[in-house]
């Protein structure tokens, strides 16, 4: 499978990725962590996975640390989009604090990075604030220089951590799948 889905119900996203991406489909998160889980690629967390009213899963997301190290380590693309509330994303490889504040924004994408949306104007649930030493590099940033998107190498994959509100471009799921080095 080229794209798993993390989420616990039927969602927009689901259906959209799965016209692009043909190859893909929605799990439950906890599923990542049996001996039986589906190979993807790409594993995305959609928009609002920290909003209780929307899923369950924000809290399982802190006891698969583990899985999603290891799936970025062996080549995998970890893709989170905004959790909807203010907080530390403590179930990546290395954290990222979360703001919330949404808004439109004018985006302004970094040379080489691949665009989640072809607009450079786009709804954006907030920004993100990693710590001075880290290893995130900046890939977006909107007309207030807060940081929107950006992305962790680790071992021989990546982390992209976005707060664009918006379903990602056609071009940049194809880019996510030929990114990834899982077989």
């Amino acid at each position: 499978m080229d794209i798993a889905l993390l989420w616990d119900s039927k969602l927009l996203m689901e259906r959209y990725i799965a016209e692009h991406v043909p190859s893909s489909a929605r799990i439950e998160p906890l599923v990542l962590a049996s001996p039986f889980a589906p190979r993807a690629k790409v594993l995305i967390i959609p928009t609002g996975f920290a909003e209780p009213k929307y899923t369950k899963i924000g809290g399982q997301l802190s006891r698969l640390k583990g899985v999603f190290t290891s799936f970025v380590e062996r080549g995998g693309v970890l893709v989170v989009f905004g959790a909807l509330r203010s907080t530390r994303l403590e179930f990546l490889p290395e954290p990222i604090e979360y703001v919330s504040k949404y808004g439109a924004r004018n985006l302004r994408f970094e040379d080489g990075a691949c665009q989640i949306v072809d607009e450079v104007h786009a709804e954006c649930d907030g920004y993100l604030l990693p710590e001075k030493k880290s290893g995130w590099r900046v890939l977006c940033r909107d007309e207030f220089e807060k940081i929107v998107t950006a992305s962790l190498e680790h071992g021989r994959g990546v982390v992209i951590a976005t707060t664009i509100h918006e379903l990602p471009s056609p071009a940049f799921l194809r880019c996510i799948v030929e990114r990834s080095q899982m077989g």
